[in-house]
């Protein structure tokens, strides 16, 4: 089996993503950004030679608001520092390793800086099932978004679902082309596109960006 994602199209107000599959039963996640909102982090260190920034309290995850969906060890986040650190005032892209580390991923660096306590932290969520870098391609994905859009194309015993919150929104077979609508159930959670029967398949979604 095999599932890749690409970025089609972004902008401020709408994104266009196509997902392809080889096999049934390929899941795999379209993410809705969650933004988290901690408040100051006591005791961070920033090493340079591992890429990491550890806290001794607190966990990275935790951190991250309820009603979203929930980050997990390996999901991506971008992270700026604006406070409480001098060497490292900047944006990262970090993959959560562990729920008190963070493992900056290239082409982002940090600098030796440590142990200080951080404030004014203004970080965002993109995790799914992949969790690489290009999973953040752009600023693809809003906190609230539409289904606008969708084309699709599926095995003549193929069926294709879309859950958001563990609840089935759209249920597709064949092929076809639905446009001018907007699915707004459960428009706070991500897209858990699987490809439930048949030989895989291929799904074009627009979202509408309302946030």
């Amino acid at each position: 089996m095999a599932i890749t994602k690409t970025l089609i199209a972004n902008s401020s107000t709408r994104a266009v993503l196509k997902v392809s599959a080889t096999a049934a039963a390929d899941t795999t996640r379209l993410v809705v950004r969650a933004v988290a909102t901690p408040a100051s982090i006591a005791s961070v260190t920033f090493v340079a030679a591992t890429k990491t920034i550890t806290r001794t309290l607190g966990s990275w995850i935790s951190d991250f608001t309820a009603g979203s969906d929930v980050p997990v060890v390996g999901s991506l986040v971008s992270i700026t520092f604006t406070g409480g650190t001098t060497l490292n005032v900047k944006t990262v892209v970090a993959v959560i390793t562990s729920a008190t580390i963070l493992t900056v991923v290239n082409p982002c660096t940090i600098v030796n800086e440590g142990p200080v306590a951080i404030s004014n932290v203004q970080w965002s969520g993109v995790w799914s099932d992949i969790g690489y870098v290009n999973e953040v391609a752009g600023s693809a994905f809003p906190t609230k978004a539409n289904i606008t859009k969708l084309k699709y194309s599926c095995s003549s015993t193929g069926t294709l679902e879309i859950a958001r919150n563990s609840v089935v929104v759209t249920r597709l077979f064949g092929c076809g082309d639905l446009d001018g609508f907007g699915l707004a159930e459960n428009n706070t959670f991500s897209l858990v596109v699987t490809f439930a029967t048949g030989a895989g398949g291929t799904l074009i979604v627009e979202l509408s960006k309302l946030d």
